[in-house]
């Protein structure tokens, strides 16, 4: 993921979420620890600038993988670049925070995201059915 000062915490988003449908990040003002959630109401707006929300100016491209680790991912964010990201998981139809969860790999995260996904959508679909039969 390309970072610079330019870009919006949207757009960075946008990117991670292009690789990892069932994850979504959301930039928050100060860091948090392994296994710690973010505050979630103190979370940025998407549409502010990067150069906006950090002290730090440095620029360049973060590389992201699916093997690695949820919590190095925010590590890297916050050492790299001065962005305190917490990283969401899809959960039925809600987003969760992974914070208890930062040692499962990125893939694990989207692949669980993704099963849970599809099994709310089949209960979904199940209880329209039976209502329909009634």
């Amino acid at each position: 993921i390309e970072i610079n000062d330019e870009r919006t915490l949207e757009e960075i988003n946008e990117k991670f979420s292009d690789f990892f449908p069932f994850l979504k990040i959301e930039f928050f003002p100060g860091p948090h620890h392994w296994y710690e959630a973010s505050q979630g109401n103190k979370k940025l707006k998407p549409a502010l600038r990067i150069g906006d929300v950090r002290k730090k100016h440095e620029q360049g491209t973060l590389p992201i993988y699916s093997w690695m680790r949820t919590g190095d991912v925010e590590q890297a964010f916050h050492r790299k670049y001065d962005l305190n990201i917490q990283i969401f998981r899809l959960h039925g139809g809600e987003w969760v925070q992974t914070a208890g969860t930062d040692k499962l790999t990125l893939e694990e995260q989207n692949d669980l995201g993704q099963r849970t996904s599809i099994q709310a959508g089949h209960e979904a679909d199940s209880k329209t059915e039976r209502k329909n039969l009634l």
